[in-house]
């Protein structure tokens, strides 16, 4: 197990995220809490993203140039709502990745960005 500083990009039209924070990287999945103290986990084999938190869980599968399933369950009300996904780019270089995807015509960068400590 491995901790990392990363900075985490998601952005989208209408909104655009920014923020530093530390991860773990323990059997190929990136773990870190968001500001809000929402739990994401990536696992870097499956590119499956998780975010969970006390109002929802997100589950996003993408595969590259494809459509994927993805599903949002709102736990106050005890229902899922599935997704389709379509993975327009993934680029992994080490513990960095860059996802472009949209969910019904809405465009999505999903992006970690390992931050390297200089001395």
């Amino acid at each position: 197990m491995s901790k990392i500083r990363i900075k985490v990009i998601i952005k989208n039209n209408e909104s655009n995220y920014e923020y530093e924070t530390d991860a773990i990287i323990n059997d190929n999945e990136l773990k870190y809490l968001e500001e809000n103290k929402t739990k994401v986990t990536y696992n870097y084999d499956k590119n499956h993203l998780t975010r969970i938190n006390e109002d929802l869980r997100l589950d996003y599968i993408f595969d590259n140039n494809k459509e994927t399933k993805g599903l949002i369950k709102v736990h106050e009300l005890n229902k899922e709502l599935p997704l389709t996904i379509k993975t327009e780019k993934i680029e992994k270089n080490k513990n960095n990745i860059r996802i472009d995807y949209s969910i019904e015509n809405d465009k999505f960068l999903y992006q970690i960005e390992e931050i390297l400590w200089v001395f």
